[in-house]
């Protein structure tokens, strides 16, 4: 019975041995499990060659809102570098077209001479006074003056050269001639005349960028309220000569009858 309960030890114990046996080894087999899913998770390392051939990729950059003050600065940038306003009644010159004042000189007929102070008002209405002369000289076996004052106003329609204008003034003619009577020997008589008149005309004004200004017109002086008058002794004494005929004609020629106007040439300079 001792025997038996020995061996029924012994079959115990060897039991015990297998079942930690087997335990040790469950363990063990667990730990390799363990460690071949932690391998297995692991990223694959790259090699050097990958690793220098790998691109590098950037990470994107977030955009971020502006803060108010680049914005202001960025719209005060803008204000700044914007062009001025062009001013259209302002040429190259930088003369500005709304009002331009100067002088302007010409030669023409019936007047020869003339000189004009002359301003043009956006680029549309000119307006001037003009005296114009003939120097006293020799027409006609008289000797002749001639002068006249008047305003003038050009209006140009389409704001280029073309004009259409009138002058409107009053001018003075005087002669005199000397006249030979046989043995009454010779005697001076004179003549005056004069008369308000009105001109239109058409023509052309054109201003260069400078300022330099040119232009001719034609047009017809209308006579209003001539008058003609004879002095000398031949007058006095009721006698007719020779001079009646062409001082009469003198004045009819130069304004007291209607006569063609002409300005060959206006040159000037507007500021």
């Amino acid at each position: 019975m001792w025997h038996g309960a020995r061996n029924g030890v012994r079959i115990m114990t060897a039991s015990s041995r297998v079942i930690r046996r087997i335990v040790s080894l469950a363990v063990a087999a667990s730990a390799v499990a363990v460690s071949t899913v932690a391998v297995a998770s692991e990223p694959e390392m790259a090699s050097p060659e990958q690793v220098e051939e790998a691109p590098v990729e950037e990470a994107p950059v977030e955009e971020t809102a502006p803060t108010a003050a680049p914005v202001e600065l960025e719209m005060a940038s803008s204000v700044s570098m914007s062009p001025a306003p062009v001013d259209v009644d302002r040429p190259a010159s930088g003369r500005s077209e709304r009002l331009r004042i100067g002088a302007l000189a010409g030669v023409g007929f019936p007047r020869p001479l003339s000189i004009e102070a002359f301003a043009k008002v956006d680029r549309i209405v000119g307006l001037g006074v003009e005296y114009s002369f003939l120097p006293r000289t020799s027409l006609g076996g008289a000797e002749v003056g001639f002068k006249g004052i008047a305003a003038d106003l050009r209006v140009f329609p389409f704001k280029n050269s073309f004009f259409i204008g009138a002058r409107i003034g009053r001018q003075w003619l005087d002669a005199q001639a000397t006249l030979g009577q046989g043995q009454a020997g010779s005697f001076t008589e004179s003549m005056e005349a004069a008369t308000w008149f009105v001109n239109p005309r058409i023509g052309v004004l054109h201003t260069f960028k400078g300022g330099v200004t040119v232009g001719m017109d034609a047009g017809v002086q209308i006579p209003v309220g001539a008058s003609y008058s004879r002095a000398g002794r031949a007058t006095d004494a009721g006698i007719k000569t020779d001079a009646d005929p062409m001082l009469e004609t003198v004045a009819a020629v130069l304004g007291n009858k209607t006569t063609p106007t002409v300005d060959l040439l206006r040159v000037g300079f507007l500021f």
